[in-house]
């Protein structure tokens, strides 16, 4: 006896199969906004804080500042000595950052070559 199933249910079956296709679909985009998102908050708040830290840096050195004013820095010479100390501050983040990151992508590059096979 041959087992025949009905149209209708192998149809229903194959707009499921697109249904669960949609969805996850559907899932992936919210998760790759989701991620944005909260990378974007992330890095906003990073820069919140250096900024703040410049600032910060700046007002409690005012003293420090002002005597060397008196001694002869210009105010040119002044700002380029802050534009200077602030390209410190980021390339001291900046190159562990990248440091870390060969290393992390290295990492997963291996792990997905051994469960692949």
């Amino acid at each position: 006896m041959i087992c025949r199933i009905p149209l209708l249910l192998l149809k229903v079956l194959y707009e499921s199969k697109e249904t669960y296709q949609a969805e996850f679909e559907s899932f992936r985009r919210m998760f790759l906004l989701l991620g944005g998102v909260l990378s974007f908050i992330v890095g906003m708040i990073g820069v919140l804080n250096f900024v703040n830290a410049i600032l910060t840096g700046i007002i409690t050195r005012k003293r420090e500042f002002a005597m060397l004013q008196s001694i002869g820095m210009s105010g040119r010479q002044l700002k380029g000595m802050l534009v200077c100390e602030g390209l410190l501050y980021v390339l001291g983040a900046i190159v562990p950052l990248l440091v870390y990151r060969v290393v992390a992508r290295q990492t997963i590059v291996e792990r997905l070559r051994e469960t692949e096979g």
